[in-house]
């Protein structure tokens, strides 16, 4: 998930419409990647996921244009698969930077040697968000599917460092890797990174089938919330967890230095994901497709019922809850992934239940 604290609660779906615009959108470049990662949540990872297929430069500059004109987005964000896999990516962050304000990319950090991170800098990327998912670099390779990958995205985030953009080290906690989190705080700072982000396990892609491998507990959660703030705390950084964590399983509140966010599908604060194709999705989380971006406008598919059912959708589970309104159950995408339905408990609701307090 893009970095971003998002910390308003859900306000009323219709306020998006006057005047209509975005502040963050993502595009998918390519479906390919060059690792396995364990965890990766990515819709073609799904055996019954949809085409492969990626755009031209030519048709993919059209794309980029198109949707920062409707959205009017002041943040534009390039990943993957992984995004370096495309030769053309530096051409591609050139033509949005002519009209966004602030160029992301999100790569596995593998394939970044020093002109190359020189190139992107230059087509007007800001800020890489890498993936550092344990201190110990044989957990982190074996998480990511391949050997070397620890040493090649740590050696880049120095280089970024030193040739001036920001680095934002994205943590994946999973049952196997979640007490490493500390671990990738102190290398990361030392690196200087100012910006973290602390995502329990979201289940999807390629592991769906059976989210209870991977999903941490609750206390693992916690416990890493808890180092979350107290990093916060002593070096002034900032460090999001932007996958929903159900305030019922977790209270936020005693958390203060940490943004959470809810599901934002439709709301002012959504990140409409465009998938290799140019078709949108509301996040980069769901398989759902509102439509194609060459065939229709992004304002139309925002007032698509399509869309609205999506933003409707919770699970009975949480039906009387007092803040049912804005947690939404948690990530609906991951339910409707793993149980195929927009309205069941996401896994990580669904796993524990029984510790659920009711608010």
């Amino acid at each position: 998930m893009k970095f971003q604290e998002k910390k308003n609660p859900m306000r009323n779906p219709l306020e998006i419409f006057k005047p209509w615009s975005h502040d963050t959108l993502i595009y998918e470049v390519t479906a390919r990647c060059n690792l396995r990662c364990s965890h990766c949540y990515n819709v073609w990872k799904d055996p019954e996921g949809y085409s492969e297929e990626e755009l031209s430069t030519d048709d993919a500059c059209k794309l980029i244009r198109k949707a920062i004109r409707e959205s009017r987005c002041r943040s534009f964000t390039f990943t993957g698969g992984e995004p370096l896999l495309r030769d053309d990516l530096e051409t591609l962050v050139a033509v949005a930077a002519r009209d966004c304000k602030s160029i992301n990319l999100i790569c596995n950090g593998t394939l970044l040697p020093e002109e190359r991170i020189a190139g992107l800098i230059r087509a007007g990327v800001s800020l890489f968000e890498l993936p550092l998912n344990s201190g110990d670099r044989n957990v982190h390779d074996r998480m990511a599917g391949a050997s070397g990958c620890f040493d090649q995205v740590t050696q880049a985030a120095a280089h970024i460092r030193q040739q001036g953009a920001a680095v934002a080290f994205v943590f994946v906690g999973t049952a196997q890797n979640i007490a490493d989190w500390p671990s990738v705080l102190e290398i990361g700072i030392a690196l200087g990174a100012r910006s973290f982000l602390f995502n329990r396990y979201n289940a999807g892609g390629a592991c769906h089938g059976n989210p209870e491998r991977l999903m941490p507990s609750v206390d693992q959660v916690r416990t890493g919330l808890a180092a979350a703030q107290a990093y916060a705390e002593k070096y002034k950084v900032s460090i999001g967890a932007s996958i929903a964590i159900p305030p019922c399983l977790i209270d936020p509140k005693e958390f203060p230095l940490v943004g959470f966010g809810f599901c934002a599908a439709g709301t002012e604060r959504a990140y409409y994901t465009l998938d290799p194709m140019g078709n949108v999705r509301p996040c980069n989380h769901t398989p759902t497709v509102l439509g194609n971006l060459f065939e229709q406008s992004l304002r139309s598919m925002a007032a698509s019922s399509k869309l609205r059912k999506f933003m409707q959708a919770r699970p009975a589970f949480c039906s009387g809850c007092s803040i049912e309104e804005e947690c939404l159950g948690g990530c609906k995408a991951a339910a409707e992934v793993c149980y195929g339905s927009l309205t069941a408990c996401e896994p990580f609701l669904e796993l524990n239940k029984d510790l659920a307090r009711r608010l």
